[in-house]
């Protein structure tokens, strides 16, 4: 966005400067119109679900243990 271009740039881009910044009035309006300056904390990944994935993917299929070996099928419903 405003990373890679020169800082004159920026700032006459934005209507602001250097020496001055934003008067109260002008700051008043973009916080009304863009809200406050944060990032928006992402959603984490719970330990759990990290670990529920791979159960998660072999829940279709059937593991036996019987006296005649072991058996291996896939469930169909």
């Amino acid at each position: 966005m405003y990373y890679d271009e020169a800082a004159d740039a920026v700032l006459k881009t934005l209507n602001t400067s250097e020496e001055t910044g934003l008067s109260s009035e002008e700051a008043e309006k973009r916080f009304d119109k863009y809200g406050k300056n944060e990032l928006k904390e992402e959603e984490k990944t719970s330990v759990v679900k990290l670990f529920s994935f791979p159960v998660q993917e072999f829940s279709d299929y059937n593991f036996d243990c019987c006296s005649t070996g072991f058996r291996f099928s896939r469930r169909v419903c």
